[in-house]
């Protein structure tokens, strides 16, 4: 293989590598479109009761903490 034959092989990886990041940038885009419509929306006020998801709960653990107060 010659280098002007390796140079076109790596000029031809590098292209792909770039369109495969672009796929992807627009494969995250799209899914967080999707996943925001379903979202419900909602607001708090002062003085509403809210739970809270418990960062790193253990097997048998609550999954939520609280009620917290809204200040």
């Amino acid at each position: 293989m010659g280098t002007d034959e390796r140079s076109v092989f790596v000029d031809l990886i590098d292209k792909a590598r770039g369109q495969a990041a672009q796929n992807l940038d627009r494969y995250i885009i799209a899914k967080k479109a999707w996943f925001n419509t379903m979202l419900a929306p909602y607001s708090f006020g002062p003085g509403d009761m809210v739970m809270w998801w418990a960062l790193n709960p253990e097997k048998l653990q609550n999954k939520w903490e609280g009620p917290f107060m809204v200040t």
